[in-house]
């Protein structure tokens, strides 16, 4: 047996211990050099179709290696909102988060009625300064401080706001209009569920505190 033999045969090794690894960045970098090996056997052979198919293959595990390692990389949050990314974004890459923070405007709202029951909001806002009061009926059933979302369960349900929301003092909120969100659910399929388990947690909470 030549050194070509064992060269294709250890790539093919590799390859079929690929499919019963669970972590995307190993899978690619085995399939990698899986696919390397292949061309390594194939070239002195003159086989050249299997030479450029796993050439090709080799260069599409490499880009995917990159975007993978670029991705998990950290990518360190401004000190205003850290505590926002631990206690409620943690799911999310830091690189994820802050892309999701880009998508949003923050902005300041006076004193006053923020949202009335039966309005249909467009977007969902999270608090980041002040507070806001939940009503029912003209009586409080919860106090929103920062980290708090406000409207989620309307984009969640495409229904309208279940109760008022009162602002005595002006706050300070980051809002996502649904448009944004619903394009997010397009361009980037993972971090919508992610999203959506997010606003789904904090509508639980809430829930359960009432409860």
């Amino acid at each position: 047996m030549t050194w070509p033999f064992y060269v294709l045969n250890f790539g093919y090794l590799l390859i079929f211990i690929g499919l019963a690894v669970r972590d995307i960045l190993w899978l690619r970098c085995i399939l990698l050099v899986g696919h390397i090996c292949q061309v390594i056997y194939a070239v002195p052979k003159g086989a050249y179709p299997t030479a450029f198919w796993n050439s090709l293959f080799s260069v599409v595990n490499t880009v995917q290696i990159i975007a993978v390692i670029r991705e998990r990389t950290k990518v360190p949050i401004p000190k205003t909102f850290e505590d926002i990314y631990e206690n409620i974004f943690s799911n999310l890459s830091t690189r994820e988060f802050l892309y999701f923070w880009s998508l949003g405007e923050i902005s300041t709202r006076p004193a006053g009625l923020f949202l009335k029951e039966g309005d249909q909001p467009h977007e969902v806002f999270l608090l980041l300064s002040g507070e806001a009061h939940v009503q029912k009926a003209n009586h409080e059933v919860a106090l929103l401080e920062r980290g708090h979302f406000m409207a989620e369960m309307s984009f969640l349900t495409d229904g309208r706001a279940s109760a008022d929301i009162v602002i005595n003092h002006e706050i300070g909120v980051i809002g996502w209009p649904h448009e944004k969100l619903n394009n997010l659910k397009k361009l980037n399929p993972a971090l919508y569920v992610k999203i959506q388990g997010i606003l789904g947690r904090d509508v639980a909470n809430k829930a359960k505190k009432l409860g």
